[in-house]
Formats: structure tokens, sequence, C-alpha cells
């Protein structure tokens, strides 16, 4: 995994990163449109935050940063669906994220699909079965359960019953 960390710490823009950070709470495939409903609140809380600059092509400037290495974009049909190059970037951004609690708010805070609350409330490192994000949404709980909340009339990103074109 230490090759993803040089590589996402010190050869990526931020938008990059953030298009990564939210793929890791969202489900291994998702149309190019969900990632990008999902990516614009939580970048534009990104750059608030950390007062950087952005643009309203950042989403597309950071797809094309990261296809090849860190994600692949598949055309089905007439859809794009995007997803990690190799599983290990989904690992390394999840060790990220439980060593970055503010981010991790800050991606729980400005989810999008109902999805991303479960995968992370439910994430387990596998090694230890130790439910890994839940010490950080339990201490921020009074951001999380609003989130929460409302998220639960949120629509699903899950490719479900979504058959590829033979």
């Amino acid at each position: 995994m230490e090759i993803w960390k040089h590589a996402f710490e010190e050869q990526l823009s931020d938008s990059a990163k953030n298009l990564l950070i939210v793929m890791a709470s969202m489900p291994e495939q998702v149309f190019v449109e969900d990632l990008q409903e999902a990516f614009l609140p939580f970048h534009l809380r990104q750059t608030d935050v950390y007062r950087l600059k952005t643009s309203s092509n950042d989403f597309m400037h950071a797809l094309k940063e990261t296809e090849g290495n860190f994600i692949t974009i598949k055309k089905s049909r007439d859809r794009r669906m995007v997803r990690f190059h190799n599983p290990s970037i989904r690992d390394y951004l999840r060790v990220y994220l439980s060593s970055n609690g503010q981010v991790l708010r800050s991606l729980v805070v400005t989810a999008t699909y109902y999805d991303q609350f479960m995968i992370l409330w439910e994430f387990r490192e596998e090694q230890e079965a130790l439910l890994k994000y839940r010490k950080v949404l339990i201490k921020y709980q009074s951001e999380f359960l609003p989130a929460l909340a409302a998220g639960a009339n949120y629509k699903t990103c899950r490719l479900i019953n979504y058959r590829e074109s033979a």
C-alpha cells in the first residue's frame, strides 16, 4: 500500500484526491454521473475548509488525472461506469480515512447516497474485523445522525438490476 500512499499524497491534485476519497465511500462500481453527484458537495466542502481554488471543471479534470492508474472507466450501452483500477487502492484509502477523522467527517456530512452511509458505517478492517470508522462517526454523532436521518430518503447508487449489453 506504500506505493499508493506516495502517489496519492505527492502526485495528485486536490480534486483527484477528493474524487478517490468519495469513491472509497461508494459501491465498487458506479455510474460516472452518480460519482459526480457525490463528488461535488464533498469537494466544495474540502475546498472551503482548506481554502483551495476550485473550478467548474474539477470533476472532469480529476477523472482524466486518475483514469488509467487509479480508476478505470468502462462504457456500457450509453453510460459510463467507474471503478478502482486495483482493489488495493480502495484498501489504501480506507486506511487513509481511518487516520484522517476530519476528512471522514466531511465525507459523512456531504454524503449524497444512502449507500455511502452504509458503506462507512459497516466498514470492517478485514484482518481484525473491527468496525474501523465507528469511533469517528460516534465522536461526531451530532453531525452524523442528522446526516443519516436526511440520507434515509436519499437514492441508491448501487448498480442493481443493471445488465451490460452483450
